[in-house]
């Protein structure tokens, strides 16, 4: 699954099932656009459409230049498609990083920017509560089963 490539996909100005189409077959690439090969079945799954309508969807793709056939389909083997994203798509450039500086008083900061204390002490315990208390049983799965029937059992007798 490559998040880079569902970003540039959801940028495309694309009709909103061939859009449905290409974020399905982004999702089963590398970053850099290549080796989506999934089954026309599996994406008509994905998608809730139609294998006819997958192939005519991925035809209008590649004719739009939006993807192309890195490998046509042989024998047990699907089609290798990859995507055509610009050289400089998702890369960091120099001038929007800002660099990461100290808050006074020792703290620094998240990402969230709330201060981080300096001394851990300061943090109450992360542990979560016992389930149970001390000297209490499990309840009866066959019991908790029953009850749910029941409750079931009035809920379609009243619909």
């Amino acid at each position: 699954m490559s998040v880079r490539v569902q970003t540039y996909v959801w940028q495309l100005e694309l009709r909103p099932t061939e859009k449905l189409v290409a974020i399905a077959l982004a999702d089963h690439c590398h970053d850099d656009g290549s080796e989506a090969r999934p089954s026309q079945a599996l994406l008509a799954r994905k998608t809730g459409l139609d294998e006819r309508t997958i192939r005519r969807i991925l035809v209008r793709l590649l004719e739009q230049g939006v993807i192309y056939l890195y490998k046509p389909h042989g024998q047990h083997r699907a089609n290798n498609y990859s995507f055509n994203l610009p050289d400089d798509f998702g890369k960091i450039r120099p001038d929007t990083v800002t660099p990461l500086n100290k808050s006074q008083g020792g703290h620094s900061r998240r990402q969230t920017g709330h201060p981080v204390p300096s001394d851990r002490t300061q943090r109450p315990p992360n542990h979560k509560e016992p389930l149970l208390e001390p000297g209490e049983k499990l309840p009866d799965m066959r019991e908790v089963r029953r009850i749910n029937r029941e409750i079931f059992k009035t809920m379609l007798r009243d619909a």
